[in-house]
């Protein structure tokens, strides 16, 4: 399924993602931490939740490190509507409270723009990120909603989401200034790494600084290092574990898990409610790093 170009028509036409089956483990594992923290998120973006995303888009954060939200994007629903529908479409998310219809936050996923030749070829490292991450990806928040690890569990769960719903092997790019604590932060906590780094102008609302309204910063581009599917196993599957490495894999994260008994396993074990034989493991979370690593 292609990203979608239209909003939906009304609220009760959203997607919950708790109810998409196909979410991979990290992803819901993210939408299982929102929910014990009171959010839920939803694919698709209606009439009335993009007045609320226009809200959102003229908060002082977000003008200062996203200003295209609210003087492009989101000015009003037909800057909206256009913008769903360029570059093959986009793929909204909402962030909401359990008990209240109201946006929390904001994300969406969609293809880059590839850069022009000229361009490729005076920056061609650039193009190599794009070439390899040919997905591009925002995130926005509610100050109701910060702290408590939001952000990174937004990004987690619109990656992973974007590939259940619609594109189901694409690569996604992260981007994020170096002036962006709150972002770096999530990131890293998404384990991401960062990629390329490039010295640039960019608007900023601190006239009293920057009295021509542009300040310096950095760029950064971060590719995420999450399992992709069959990237990953359980401690006691050495064998598994080891072909990974041997493939060039680095590790990613540890979790500690209760799984199901394989056939003929016989090792310490308890017996659930349902009746079934588990055991404790460990899942070992590999990923493999960007051509641009292995280059340098």
């Amino acid at each position: 399924m292609p990203f979608p170009t239209t909003l939906v028509e009304s609220r009760a036409d959203l997607v919950p993602l708790l109810e998409v089956q196909n979410i991979d483990e990290i992803g819901r594992k993210a939408l299982d931490n929102l929910w014990s923290q009171g959010y839920v998120m939803y694919a698709g973006l209606s009439p009335e939740d993009l007045e609320e995303v226009t809200v959102i888009s003229n908060q002082e954060d977000v003008r200062e490190y996203a200003l295209r939200d609210s003087t492009e994007r989101f000015v009003n629903q037909e800057s909206g509507i256009a913008w769903h529908a360029s570059k093959g479409g986009r793929a909204p998310f909402l962030l909401k409270p359990i008990k209240v219809p109201a946006v929390f936050g904001y994300s969406w996923t969609g293809f880059e723009s590839k850069p022009s030749p000229e361009k490729a070829q005076a920056d061609p490292e650039l193009h190599h990120f794009i070439e390899r991450y040919p997905g591009t990806s925002a995130f926005r928040l509610d100050p109701r909603a910060r702290g408590k690890h939001i952000a990174r569990l937004l990004a987690i769960a619109t990656v992973s989401a974007t590939r259940a719903l619609y594109v189901p092997d694409i690569e996604i790019g992260l981007e994020s200034w170096a002036s962006n604590v709150r972002a770096i932060g999530a990131y890293k906590g998404a384990d991401a790494e960062i990629v390329l780094v490039r010295d640039t102008m960019r608007p900023t609302q601190q006239s009293t600084i920057w009295p021509d309204g542009v300040r310096p910063d950095v760029r950064f581009r971060w590719n995420r290092m999450v399992p992709e599917i069959g990237d990953e196993s359980w401690a006691s599957d050495q064998e598994t574990t080891q072909r990974f490495i041997s493939l060039g894999a680095q590790l990613v994260r540890l979790t500690n898990h209760v799984r199901l008994l394989e056939p003929g396993e016989d090792t310490p074990q308890y017996i659930n409610r349902k009746g079934e034989r588990q055991r404790p493991d460990t899942r070992v979370f590999m990923g493999f790093p960007s051509p641009l690593q292995l280059a340098a």
